[in-house]
């Protein structure tokens, strides 16, 4: 008689069985936040302490003209009659609940105030970053080198190109916005060299910002560019016999991709604060020009809400970047 054994139920998965991912995750996502919020304490608490050192924030907010009793006034009404260590606690309780209070030039909430004008400064840096990409990754690409004869031929001219990009890394982007102004403005008049609220007006100011990042990123695209070009995976699709632009899209281009995101990201940050410079130049209403008056005016909320606004942007493009650059790279997708 045969003893029928009955089929066992496959044992199934423990239900943490994605936890660790996740843990990964989550641990990542804690550390970046952390990371943010002792970012912003830091700079609140420099700019803080930055008023002080400049003068008597009563008597610059009361003006040259002030008595003494309007200066006592101002230290009384701004809670600066306080111990200095008090006025800095309240200072950073108000922060970290994003109570900036009223603007002291334009008497309405500064948080808002910082809100309205970062969409300009946002719009001005991403279409600065899509030119610097845009320019930077074939350049890069192109004189990282190449195979076959005609990449031979073409040497003596990728050293020009590599040359060319080496040098305009010494060449400062406020001065190119100058030159951008004079020449197109001034002398051709074709674009706009005041404002930011029509489509032509956008050319000069995003040029002139994407100078700051382009030639580093196209020098980082051609390092990463040589790598692969040099690389036994090149040699050997190079014995296979596929052509120099198949090997460049299938090839190059995917694995220049990490480096270019990574920096990329990095460098919108440095465009944040380049985009000071540029709309002052270009007379742009932008969070960088608000920054710029409210030092001048001794406007220490709206600075605190612009300068917290900035390092939420940074934290977010310095998080969407991360992910990026992992979903290119296939090592990091497999390691979770």
């Amino acid at each position: 008689m045969t003893q029928q054994l009955s089929a066992r139920p496959a044992a199934a998965p423990p239900q943490d069985a994605k936890d660790p991912v996740a843990r990964r995750i989550a641990l990542r996502l804690g550390v970046r936040v952390v990371e943010l919020v002792g970012f912003l304490v830091l700079l609140v608490t420099v700019l803080f302490f930055l008023a002080r050192v400049q003068g008597d924030p009563a008597v610059i907010l009361a003006g040259p003209e002030a008595t003494p009793e309007d200066v006592a006034q101002i230290r009384v009404i701004y809670g600066l009659d306080s111990p200095l260590i008090i006025q800095y606690l309240n200072f950073l309780r108000q922060f970290l609940l994003f109570d900036f209070g009223n603007s002291i030039t334009e008497r309405v909430p500064a948080l808002d105030l910082a809100a309205g004008r970062l969409g300009t400064t946002l719009l001005l840096c991403v279409i600065a970053t899509v030119i610097n990409v845009a320019v930077a990754t074939p350049i890069g690409i192109y004189i990282g080198g190449g195979t076959g004869s005609a990449a031979g031929r073409r040497r003596p001219l990728r050293k020009v190109v590599s040359g060319i990009v080496l040098a305009t890394q010494g060449i400062q982007y406020y001065i190119i916005a100058l030159l951008l102004i004079t020449v197109f403005a001034i002398k051709l008049q074709v674009l706009p060299a005041i404002g930011f609220d029509r489509a032509d007006s956008w050319i000069l100011p995003s040029i002139s910002l994407a100078w700051l990042a382009a030639p580093r990123l196209a020098r980082v695209v051609q390092s990463a560019a040589r790598q692969v070009w040099s690389s036994e995976l090149v040699h050997t699709a190079t014995a296979y016999g596929l052509s120099p632009a198949t090997i460049r899209t299938k090839y190059v281009l995917p694995n220049v991709l990490v480096p270019l995101i990574a920096t990329a990201g990095t460098q919108f940050t440095l465009l944040l604060s380049g985009a000071v410079i540029v709309e002052q130049l270009f007379g742009i209403n932008g969070l960088g020009q608000l920054l710029v008056v409210s030092v001048q005016n001794a406007d220490f909320p709206s600075l605190a809400a612009g300068v917290t606004l900035i390092g939420l942007v940074v934290f977010a493009v310095t998080a969407v970047s991360d992910v990026l650059y992992r979903i290119a790279d296939p090592r990091l997708r497999r390691n979770g």
